[in-house]
């Protein structure tokens, strides 16, 4: 039997931060750097590593895979969806759309 730790792949991620504009403040430049990049970097870097964002935006998104998406949420419409009026489904579709692409979209997570 293999351990679970020989099955695990790994993650790497690489962020900078220019907070030059930060040098002729009133706070200290080393004290600011140490505690930024002892917690926000670290916390953003790891968020960047497990959603793993495939755009940055949703301008970003490629219509490629915006129609992929389209097509894949038509064909999981159940009967009841599809029996209601047009509008009312093109609705429902885009609802889904943006919830897929606030999920795969860096800048519009929560």
């Amino acid at each position: 039997m293999t351990s679970l730790l020989s099955q695990l792949g790994r993650a790497a991620g690489v962020l900078t931060f220019d907070v030059s504009k930060y040098e002729n403040s009133s706070v200290s430049f080393e004290a600011f750097e140490q505690q930024f990049s002892t917690s926000v970097a670290r916390r953003l870097a790891m968020h960047l590593v497990a959603s793993k964002p495939l755009f940055l935006s949703k301008k970003d998104a490629t219509s490629a895979f915006v129609e992929s998406e389209k097509a894949i949420f038509l064909e999981q419409m159940g009967d009841s969806d599809k029996k209601k009026p047009k509008e009312v489904q093109d609705r429902i579709l885009q609802g889904k759309l943006n919830k897929r692409l606030s999920d795969v979209c860096l800048l519009d997570q929560v």
